[in-house]
């Protein structure tokens, strides 16, 4: 998430576009989140399969990434770029809800006990 803000922050303010900044701070997020999902958060739902999973897990993981990315950098660029949005709030407002989104794809979907 920190790196999210900083990246998004950087990229508005050197690019003047919400959505593209928006996009280019979640890629940056979507390897260090793979990383942490299937070696910590979801470690136990993958069993003693392990690294065998990778070839489900890793394509359902970038297909949800890619969904949520579309979706967060639509809804921000309209945000800040058509409304005149504080860039830190719909940033924030965004985020939390992808988050919660993303968990959940990632729990029943991307890592879920097969």
């Amino acid at each position: 998430t920190a790196i999210g803000v900083a990246v998004v922050h950087g990229a508005c303010a050197w690019l003047d576009h919400a959505s593209v900044s928006q996009a280019i701070a979640y890629t940056c997020g979507i390897v260090w989140s793979y990383l942490l999902n299937s070696r910590w958060a979801f470690q136990g739902s993958q069993g003693s399969q392990g690294s065998s999973q990778t070839a489900t897990n890793a394509p359902r993981f970038v297909a949800l990434q890619i969904l949520l990315l579309i979706i967060t950098s639509v809804a921000i660029g309209v945000a800040v770029d058509r409304w005149d949005a504080n860039p830190s709030l719909a940033w924030l407002i965004v985020m939390a809800i992808s988050t919660a989104v993303n968990f959940l794809g990632c729990k029943y979907w991307v890592f879920a006990d097969r």
